[in-house]
């Protein structure tokens, strides 16, 4: 690895991946060299849409207070710049949060505190404000473009560059892996003489299933709502308020499931006026005493749930690889952050 002292000044950096943890590691880089370059394989938007490389993109996000510390860090004015974006801001109050585990509503306490503040942008618009900011600055380039492996010289026993899909090698004093779930770098570990690392996996077999909504300003007050699962209730759900008006409904169970009871309660009469709609148009839930609202157009959503699975939770362990004295390693890897 690279000595803090050998950072203060270098020419070239490259990174793996254009998500979030590739154009933070970009941001970070550009005080320490003179240029870096950021491959992304998929075509990035110019606009705070989801994008079908980032499947975890549709379903709910919350940037907590630290995290948004630390971007704010990175770039100023950026929670500013998101809440002017319509961006719904969460205060750790009661109105604006209903948390319940096991049965039980949790109390979130009398009055706020400015330091649990959280925010509650989309996927979308906070990689895209991210994005617009790396993007311009001086130092950093953003070229779409697959990488096919990184240059490895057995003979320094050190990273030299990346070799990108065409063939073209690209020189540079430091290679960032942000490519996160997809990564090959464990494969391009063992083809340059070390031993793969140690998978620790635990199998949990989740499964759940996102789906965007309109409800009625009136209708409620909070922007989070967090439902536990319970003895007599196996099933937890989530709703979360995003920019533009529009909520994500999560919960703990497949697709044709979550479909049913969304039914389920539309007969019951606990919501009412659920319907699909055009292919960018969001469905609409409202109390069954509420006229349905017209539900806005988004550019971003179709009338589609998101679902997923998570068949197992796995950790990779990096062991300690044999350093040259006389060279630096110049191949760093960053996890599991840009999906």
């Amino acid at each position: 690895m690279f000595r803090t002292n050998e950072l203060l000044h270098c020419e070239r950096a490259v990174v793996i991946g254009g998500s979030i943890a590739g154009l933070c590691a970009a941001r970070v880089l550009a005080d320490s060299f003179d240029r870096v370059t950021l491959y992304e394989r998929d075509e990035l938007p110019d606009q705070p849409i989801d994008r079908s490389a980032i499947p975890q993109g549709q379903h709910v996000h919350l940037l907590m207070a630290r995290g948004a510390h630390e971007l704010e860090g990175l770039f100023p004015g950026l929670l500013d710049d998101m809440a002017a974006a319509d961006m719904p801001v969460l205060h750790n109050e009661p109105a604006e949060i209903h948390f319940t585990a096991s049965g039980h509503v949790l109390s979130t306490g009398r009055g706020g505190r400015d330091g649990f503040t959280a925010y509650l942008p989309s996927r979308a618009l906070l990689e895209w404000h991210v994005r617009t900011r790396v993007q311009a600055l001086p130092r950093v380039e953003i070229v779409r473009g697959d990488i096919n492996e990184p240059e490895f010289d057995p003979a320094a026993g050190r990273v030299t560059g990346v070799v990108l899909d065409g063939g073209v090698s690209v020189a540079a004093d430091l290679v960032v892996d942000a490519s996160g779930r997809g990564s090959r770098l464990p494969t391009w570990m063992q083809q340059w003489g070390f031993d793969q690392p140690r998978v620790d996996a635990v199998k949990v077999g989740v499964s759940y299933a996102s789906l965007r909504v309109r409800i009625p300003d009136a209708l409620m007050s909070e922007k989070m709502v967090v439902v536990g699962a319970a003895h007599d209730q196996p099933l937890g759900m989530g709703m979360l308020f995003h920019e533009d008006g529009a909520w994500t409904i999560i919960n703990n169970d497949a697709l044709p499931a979550t479909l049913k009871k969304y039914a389920e309660l539309t007969a019951a009469g606990v919501i009412s006026g659920f319907r699909w709609n055009s292919h960018l148009e969001l469905p609409v839930l409202t109390s069954a005493d509420t006229a349905p609202s017209k539900p806005a157009a988004r550019s971003n959503s179709s009338a589609c749930p998101a679902a997923a699975s998570s068949p197992a939770n796995s950790s990779t362990l990096w062991p300690r690889m044999p350093r040259n004295s006389e060279s630096s390693a110049s191949t760093v890897m960053m996890p599991g952050i840009s999906s």
